[in-house]
This record gives C-alpha cells, sequence and structure tokens, in this order.
C-alpha cells in the first residue's frame, strides 16, 4: 500500500544508492515528482559541501534541458515501515517519466543520426546554459540524461559539478571513466567546461554506435592511441567494422576528440557545424519513435526483474547434488557420446532476455566448449556449473563485469542467454557482442 510522508504519497522507488534513495511521489495538487533522499548518516563534511554545491548548481541552472529542482528540505524526518524517523536532506525534482536515455540505448540499440542530432541539439543547448552560469556538470553520461514525459531530454545529477566565476583551474579527479577527459585522467589541472565538451564526445559515439569510443582515455589503450596520433582513419576503420556513422558525424567527433584541450572544439563551434546544423525530427516524430521503445525499454527491463525473481527462489530451494556431473568441456570428455550426456534445461515459463540471448543448433556440451573457449580468449575467471551454467567475471580498465550464462533446450535447438550480475551495462553489451562474434558461425537467426 501507498504511504503518505508529509505531503507526499510515496509510489515507489526508483533507484538506490550508499547515501539513500530515490523515490516516485505524488503531491496533494496531483502532480508527481521525484525524491532524492539522502540519509544524514552518511553525509561527511566534505559530502555535505558537495550537495549544497548540487543544490546551488541546480538552482541556477534552470533551463528546459536541465532536471529541475523544485524543493530543498534540509531537515526532513522520514518515516521508516518500523515507525522509526530516519533523518534525511530531501530533494524534491522534476519526475522524468521517460527514464534514462541510457536503457533507450542499451535494450533497443543505437539511434538513427536524425534522433541522436535532435538530442545532441539539446544537449548543446543545456549544457551551454549550464557554462554560461559559471557550472561545469564533470559527470555528463547516458545514465545522467533524463527523459520527460514527452521524450525531450534533461541534464541530470550535479552532484560532481564545479562553479566557478571564470572557467578556473581545476585539479578534482572526478566523473566516469569511460567518459572521462585525458586531461583529468592524467591528474594534470584542467578547465571544466573543456572536459564536459570531451564527455559531449562520448554521449554522441555511444547513441550513433551503441557502445563506447574508447575503455579509457589514457596511453595504452589502442583506440585513444589512434586519437591521440591523429590517426582518425584507423580509430574510425576499427569502429566502422560494427557500426555505421556518417562522415559528416566522424568529422565533428574528430574535432571534439582532440587530446591537447586547447584545440578541443568549443560548443559555439560544435553548435555551428553542418553535422548538427543538419535534419532534426519534429517533437511529435520523436515521441513516436521513442514510445515505441520505451515499450520495449519496459519489456525487457520486467523480464530482467521475473529473471532475478526467480533466481532468488531457485537459490533458495537448491540444493549441491555431489553426484552431479560438471562437465568443463567436450575436449576434456572426447570419448562420452554428447547425446548421452544430461539435457539442457527447458527455457523457462517467463522466457528469456531478447537482447542478450541467442539461439543455437548444437548439442549443449559442445555450445559449453565454445563458450569456454570465448570466456578464455577475455581472460575471464570462469566457474562452470551443473545444468550447463557458467558464472564468469571480466576484469576490465573501468572495472570487473560478472556475468552468468545459461544454456536452455528449445526443442532441437538450444537458447544461451546471457545476464550482467555486476559491472557496467555498456561494458556487458560490449562482452555479450565479443562473445556472440565468436560463436558467429553456430548462432542462428531468429
Amino acid at each position: 500500500m501507498s504511504r503518505v510522508v508529509g505531503e507526499y504519497k510515496i509510489l515507489c522507488t526508483l533507484g538506490q544508492g550508499i547515501q539513500g534513495k530515490v523515490k516516485k511521489a505524488q503531491k496533494k495538487d496531483g502532480s508527481v515528482v521525484a525524491l532524492k533522499l539522502v540519509k544524514k548518516s552518511t553525509l561527511t563534511a566534505s559530502s555535505v559541501l558537495k550537495l549544497r554545491r548540487e543544490v546551488e548548481a541546480m538552482y541556477t541552472c534552470k533551463h528546459p534541458a536541465v532536471t529541475r529542482l523544485n524543493n530543498v528540505d534540509w531537515n526532513f524526518m522520514y518515516p521508516k515501515k518500523d515507525g522509526s524517523k530516519l533523518s534525511c536532506v530531501l530533494m524534491e525534482l522534476e519526475f522524468a517519466e521517460g527514464g534514462e536515455l541510457f536503457n533507450f540505448l542499451m535494450y533497443t540499440g543505437c539511434f538513427p543520426e536524425n534522433i541522436a542530432r535532435t538530442y545532441f541539439q539539446q544537449l548543446i543547448q543545456g549544457l551551454h546554459h549550464c557554462h554560461s552560469k559559471g557550472i561545469s556538470h564533470r559527470d555528463l553520461k547516458a545514465e545522467n540524461l533524463l527523459l520527460d514525459k514527452n521524450f525531450k531530454l534533461k541534464i541530470a545529477d550535479f552532484g560532481l559539478s564545479a562553479i566557478h566565476d571564470a572557467p578556473a583551474w581545476l585539479e578534482t579527479q572526478c566523473g566516469t571513466k569511460g567518459y572521462m577527459a585525458p586531461e583529468i585522467l592524467s591528474k594534470s589541472p584542467y578547465k571544466g567546461p573543456l572536459v564536459d565538451i570531451w564527455s559531449l564526445g562520448v554521449v554522441l559515439f555511444i547513441m550513433l554506435t551503441g557502445f563506447p569510443p574508447f575503455q579509457i582515455a589514457q596511453k595504452g589503450d589502442w583506440w585513444f592511441d589512434r586519437v591521440s596520433k591523429s590517426q582518425y582513419r584507423h580509430f574510425w576503420k576499427a569502429h566502422l567494422r560494427n557500426a555505421r556513422v556518417s562522415e559528416a558525424a566522424q568529422d565533428l567527433m574528430n574535432k571534439i576528440f582532440v587530446v591537447d584541450p586547447t584545440k578541443r572544439a568549443s560548443l559555439k563551434a560544435i553548435s555551428e557545424h553542418p553535422w548538427v546544423r543538419d535534419k532534426t525530427l519534429s517533437a511529435d516524430a520523436i515521441k513516436a519513435d521513442l514510445s515505441r521503445r520505451k515499450a520495449k525499454v519496459e519489456q525487457a527491463r520486467r523480464a530482467e526483474k521475473r529473471q532475478k525473481q526467480l533466481e532468488k527462489r531457485r537459490a533458495m530451494g537448491a540444493t549441491f547434488d555431489p553426484d552431479a556431473a560438471v562437465y568443463r568441456s567436450v575436449k576434456s570428455e572426447a570419448t562420452v557420446d554428447a547425446k548421452a550426456l544430461p539435457k539442457a534445461l527447458p527455457v523457462p515459463a517467463e522466457g528469456v532476455s531478447h537482447f542478450t540471448s541467442f539461439h543455437v543448433k548444437e548439442e549443449a556440451p559442445e555450445i559449453l566448449s565454445r563458450l569456454e573457449q570465448s570466456l578464455s580468449k577475455l581472460s575471464a575467471k570462469k566457474q562452470i556449473l551443473p545444468g550447463y551454467k557458467v558464472k564468469a567475471s571480466v576484469n576490465t580498465p573501468i572495472g570487473d563485469i560478472s556475468i552468468a550464462i545459461q544454456i536452455y533446450a528449445d526443442g532441437d535447438n538450444h537458447v544461451v542467454e546471457l545476464r550482467r550480475r555486476r559491472g557496467g551495462t555498456l561494458k556487458f553489451q560490449q562482452l555479450y557482442n565479443s562473445i556472440c562474434d565468436d560463436l558467429a558461425d553456430i548462432i542462428e537467426i531468429v
């Protein structure tokens, strides 16, 4: 049942972090808002300063392409279900009904150039307004770009923002590694607006391709090394094996992905670039296309939720069978007749993820062997479990990615499903694509 907290009726939890939760709530006038609740017990002196800076930045940057901060209560007592009260800082925010831009890219693939251009223009306008007010965001990424009910873009999460009267030199290393400018990663003093422009280019690249341009913008990353040596032709030749990007868009990003920040394109130059000034979609056309995509996003997220619930139930009722065979690969049991081995479990009633699964017309032991080979190429740590299940983790420059792989029987064929357990979603998608490439000769198109 919904709970009433002050003037808010709590509808559901939108997200949760170390310091608190974000709730969807309805006010007495019927309007729906997002409530960011920060537990005071988690706040240190530095995090209080950070929170005050976030509030000041959001109050300062009032623009249609920036999430609106309606109100802040620094001494809010939040009633918990057990009757006790939790001392919080409450931030009442504009509710972004469309959700994260990231989810659309994750679950429905990259955008056509006219959609990407439409959102890129909105992002430029919002960022230009922030910079004109002396605010650098410093954590621009697809997860921090929200969509309202009409699918218009909103810049969100100013928790790492910097406030300055003039573009001052900054030194704090912050942001999300895959989006961070090279000058931050090299621990050099930097200008906030210029690092935002680098992140802006990463966002555009992901919108157009569905994957990031670099692992990390540091020496030793193959893609970054090409950019740092102005070898853009080689950079694009490698990426265009898996994506289609127009020459005009490539030219724009070549001007953004410049290691020397003083030579990086300015927001004004970016806004005047021919690709940016090309045709965009009308509000109605965007709404129609994104509405179709949102239905797919919600379907996928429901499926993920059902899968997690099922896994939890299985874990609670699972028992260890010491006599169960553990198949490490067909190679290691070459003398065994594959057809005599246990069959894979049937596809569960709730189905599998349409976005991270594929069909294979091979015996389960052979599929398992091929999966092991693919994971070995990635230097993955893996655990082979009974029932043709694999748990694996892959170390990347931006953190570990942990996955679970399950082979299901589907009539005479098999379905292989990959699920993300921990780690970045975009990196997981890259990992999924890599495994699909390795098994391309046995994957069936359905």
